[in-house]
């Protein structure tokens, strides 16, 4: 299976406030697309090793949920595409068709932010 998805932060993407967002980076047949959570820190606060917020960020109420709802979000994406896969249908499908049969509902600010 070429297909995986991956959180990351999105430095390409500064906003003026010096926070970048962070994305799930879907990779099929090694073409990329990026899926927004919605949320953005700066690069001080991420852990890219562990690809999670670092325990000193403070905008929000709970570091650990935020991180847990990142890894719960990131793993509901991973089943859809192996699920997809077991049927045989990945194979076929565009990196646009994947990312619609996700059906990205992602928001995490709303539960979270302080």
């Amino acid at each position: 299976m070429n297909t995986y998805i991956n959180s990351i932060l999105d430095q390409r993407r500064i906003r003026k406030d010096g926070k970048f967002p962070i994305i799930f980076r879907l990779t099929h047949n090694r073409k990329t697309t990026s899926i927004s959570t919605g949320f953005y820190v700066s690069e001080n606060h991420w852990d890219k090793k562990r690809k999670e917020v670092k325990p000193n960020y403070n905008e929000v109420e709970s570091v650990p949920l935020l991180n847990t709802i990142i890894l719960k979000e990131r793993a509901r994406l991973s089943d859809i595409i192996n699920k997809l896969y077991d049927k045989g249908e990945l194979q076929y499908l565009s990196i646009q068709q994947i990312k619609q049969q996700l059906n990205i509902t992602a928001n995490f600010k709303s539960f979270i932010q302080k």
